[in-house]
């Protein structure tokens, strides 16, 4: 969210593929996999979640649109607690 540099923008997101799959997969106690199987896991797991994963990253990827990216980050962690609170800063004074 933070970034409007296409090119920083295209790294954030492939980590935060991988993080937030990896994230769903685990706290669901699911095998993560690795490349291919990281899809696979996901589609194992709920194939509706894995679907949305997909078509979020994809259009972010072919449009640079982010909105479905964010939302569905904000919807794996709401129940966790959701984004970090208002006003955290790391490493900032």
């Amino acid at each position: 969210m933070g970034s409007s540099n296409r090119s920083e923008e295209f790294f954030i997101a492939t980590a935060l593929a991988e993080l937030l799959s990896e994230f769903v997969l685990r706290t669901n106690r699911q095998w993560i996999g690795a490349s291919k199987w990281v899809y696979r896991s996901l589609k194992d797991y709920d194939e509706e979640f894995a679907n949305q994963f997909v078509k979020a990253f994809d259009i972010f990827y072919k449009t640079g649109n982010k909105g479905q990216v964010i939302e569905l980050a904000d919807n794996v962690l709401q129940p966790f607690g959701g984004k970090l609170f208002d006003g955290f800063s790391l490493g900032k004074r």
